[in-house]
């Protein structure tokens, strides 16, 4: 099959399931772009409204790689963070999360007015030194 590389924003929960990841691959999704509410399953889960998502996308982001690498995919995963009075404080630990799990990309999604600009730059500079793009609003290089 002849596909363009397609991108995906999604909360990663239903990619749990690797039929469901491996489909979004063959048809062509090759950027899966996973929105992160917080680092912990008590936070994300709260903000997202949905208990247990944090566990299902962090099996999903498993799902997403082992697919891809049996399948010979080249694939990027990006973190959305979208920052609000809920989660600001948990900016930092975000982004360490993120890192641990080993996002290609992290781009601050909205929220930046809520932080300060030494916690953007930490962030940047947590993210540059592991080889990671950090990018989105209020973000400079």
């Amino acid at each position: 099959m002849n596909v363009e590389r397609i991108a995906m924003h999604t909360d990663g929960g239903a990619l749990c399931r690797a039929e469901n990841a491996r489909g979004c691959m063959d048809m062509g999704v090759r950027v899966f772009e996973v929105s992160v509410n917080g680092s912990n399953d008590s936070l994300h889960d709260r903000i997202a409204g949905s208990p247990g998502l944090f566990e299902a996308m962090s099996t999903g982001l498993s799902q997403i790689r082992t697919v891809a690498h049996d399948a010979h995919y080249s694939i990027a995963l990006i973190a959305s963070l979208k920052i609000c009075e809920h989660n600001k404080s948990d900016f930092i630990n975000m982004i360490s999360w993120c890192l641990e799990r080993g996002f290609d990309a992290v781009r601050l999604n909205s929220g930046a007015a809520l932080l300060s600009r030494e916690e953007i730059e930490q962030a940047h500079a947590m993210s540059t030194t592991q080889g990671v793009l950090f990018f989105g609003q209020s973000v400079t290089s």
